[in-house]
């Protein structure tokens, strides 16, 4: 009985003397040759860099363990290199057709370098890759218009100079983001790419030169959440099957030639959440559609060609954080029910032609930061209420028509997060103030009244 006993701890040191000559090799483990040779290409064609990356005999045999590279998992002596994650390293100099050679590559992240010229084709052609992120360098030309990305879901190439025609990456079937922004492509906007995926849920192409009628066709992006084409030359109208996206939650179209009237459609869109659409020729009223578009943050339309009042049912916008309406012709008194809108920060509604007095219920906008009323044909007294904003840092009604300048300025003063005031081009009979303050000259007023500027 008693040598069975030991039978235990003879099989436990037999099996553990096997496995260890295992156990050693996995420290042994090296990089594959072609990828260490494409590792080794791309920095030579970098004019500088901190990568601490030796190719040494001594030292490059697994290269796993360098900074930024990921292997594989699998239990080969050989590791494949997957991942390249060099985002803000202080590269700078060229990307290497050489990188084409990692052909098990997943993710390559090149972001906030000094990259700069054209990307080698090669890496377009990376079957397996997931991720390819350029942003934020200097890399220029054209991207090949033939491309092998077929399992790629993250495209960012943004904030570079690239030009000619953007990518459609046909044949990704596996696209959800791509971003094209800050670059320089021209010509028209082709909504091909929603073919090429059904996965797309964000699209950006601000900031370029596309030009053209707005394409149909986004329609086809049926799990888009956002689509920015704002900061480009687009003209024509909104095609109908834009309002057909319900996944959609943020449009930006702002700074086109876009016209025609905001579609009643927009109600459609009920998960939007942030719309803008400023510096554009839309016409016509603003669609009192609010009361469908419940999750709505962010509504701005500064500086079109709108005309008519405020719709009714913006007040159904509990989440409105900032509402932008200014440089347009809306006309009629300001009568929304801001008790009913809690969360509003910005209100900008100047350079219209309102009427009427300031609503004394604006200070339930207990969040309020910034209020502009000014340039429109407002009359009245500032309302006794205004001392009951506390977050309020910029308030802006010049060149109206209130009457009340003393009390109004008794009533600012005691506004504890304000700093910018403008109240010039108002108040006028000004016999109370010359009796009591000895002028009527705002330049003097301001000068009396040092906590506000007129």
């Amino acid at each position: 009985m008693g040598n069975s006993s030991e039978l235990p701890c003879f099989f436990f040191f037999f099996f553990f003397s096997l496995l260890s000559p295992h156990s050693c090799s996995q420290s042994q483990q090296s990089c594959d040759s072609s990828d260490l040779n494409a590792l080794q290409g791309f920095v030579e064609g970098l004019q500088s860099s901190d990568l601490g990356w030796s190719f040494n005999e001594s030292s490059s045999s697994n290269c796993c363990t360098w900074v930024g590279i990921s292997c594989d998992l699998g239990s080969a002596l050989v590791k494949r290199v997957i991942g390249l994650d060099l985002s803000n390293k202080s590269l700078k100099g060229s990307v290497s057709s050489s990188l084409g050679g990692l052909d098990q590559l997943k993710q390559l992240n090149l972001s906030y370098n000094s990259l700069r010229g054209q990307v080698p084709a090669e890496l377009f052609h990376l079957p397996h890759l997931e991720l390819l992120d350029l942003s934020m360098n200097m890399l220029s030309g054209l991207i090949p218009a033939e491309s092998n990305l077929s399992s790629i879901q993250v495209f960012n190439i943004s904030f570079n100079s690239f030009n000619g025609t953007h990518p459609i990456l046909a044949g990704s079937s596996n696209l959800s983001v791509y971003d094209v922004s800050s670059n320089s492509f021209w010509g028209p906007v082709d909504t091909g790419i929603c073919n090429s995926s059904d996965s797309i849920q964000l699209l950006r192409f601000s900031a370029n030169m596309f030009s053209g009628d707005f394409p149909a066709g986004f329609g086809n992006c049926g799990s888009l959440s956002e689509l920015s084409l704002n900061t480009n030359g687009l003209t024509g109208t909104l095609p109908d099957d834009l309002f057909t996206l319900s996944s959609l939650t943020k449009l930006n179209l702002q700074g086109n030639a876009l016209s025609g009237t905001v579609s009643t459609n927009i109600r459609n869109l009920s998960n939007l959440v942030h719309v803008e659409i400023s510096f554009n020729n839309f016409s016509g009223v603003i669609p009192d559609v609010f009361d469908s578009l419940s999750e709505l943050e962010y509504f701005a339309a500064f500086s079109n060609k709108l005309t008519g009042g405020l719709p009714p049912s913006l007040s159904n916008c509990s989440t409105l954080a900032l509402l932008i309406l200014g440089n347009n012709s809306l006309t009629g008194t300001i009568a929304l029910n801001f008790r009913a809108l809690p969360r509003l920060k910005h209100l900008i509604l100047a350079w219209n032609f309102f009427s009427g007095c300031i609503p004394p219920d604006l200070p339930n906008c207990t969040q309020m930061q910034r209020l502009n009323l000014g340039t429109n044909n407002l009359v009245g007294e500032i309302p006794s209420s205004f001392k009951n904003f506390t977050s309020l840092a910029i308030l802006w009604l010049s060149v109206n028509n209130f009457s009340n300048l003393f009390s109004a300025l008794q009533i600012l003063q005691s506004l504890p997060s304000l700093t910018d005031l403008a109240l010039f081009e108002n108040f006028h009979g000004g016999e109370l103030f010359q009796l009591i303050l000895g002028t009527t000259n705002p330049a003097e007023l301001a000068q009396s009244y040092r906590p506000c500027a007129l």
